[in-house]
């Protein structure tokens, strides 16, 4: 059974949509960070979440200048909700695109309780569980949710690029 599901589409208006996900800045610029974007799109025909400026197609608020100061920025995309009181199995599924700064970036999901509370890192690529690939390619990770089966969740998708460096990816 489906408990919850995304696609970034609001379907009835033909529009990219957040699908009650709330997106921030944790750092940097605000206008950089998790969006609906047809720049990646490969999550669903249409749309999937980005974190970065479209127009530039990288981490960087201006119009691409790199100098005189890049910053470090970050953001969390996290989700409404999710109700596995009644559930008896749970896992969560989703594509994913990842190409960054192999030396510092960090893009993990954490798995947070109906008050924020961290459970677990169920995704990431640089801490354990390390299961998420950083090689430019679009790939499907299936994580097992079954210790949290008679609970409220959250997902935390997190990106931190931790330095102004690197961040034309």
């Amino acid at each position: 059974v489906r408990l919850f599901c995304a696609d970034f589409t609001n379907e009835a208006a033909n529009l990219a949509s957040l699908d009650s996900f709330t997106a921030s800045a944790a750092s940097g610029v605000a206008s950089i960070q998790w969006h609906p974007s047809s720049y990646r799109n490969g999550s669903t025909p249409d749309y999937s979440a980005y974190f970065g400026n479209d127009a530039t197609r990288t981490y960087f608020s201006d119009a691409g200048t790199i100098f005189p100061s890049p910053e470090a920025v970050s953001g969390t995309l996290t989700s409404p909700l999710i109700n596995l009181t009644d559930a008896t199995a749970a896992s969560l599924s989703f594509r994913y695109f990842l190409d960054v700064d192999t030396t510092t970036d960090i893009a993990q999901v954490n798995l947070v309780d109906n008050l924020g509370n961290l459970l677990d890192v169920v995704a990431a690529t640089r801490a354990a569980p390390a299961n998420i690939t950083n090689d430019a390619a679009w790939h499907l990770l299936n994580v097992n949710l079954d210790t949290y089966v008679g609970q409220q969740v959250q997902l935390v998708f997190e990106f931190d690029t931790v330095n102004g460096s690197d961040n034309a990816n």
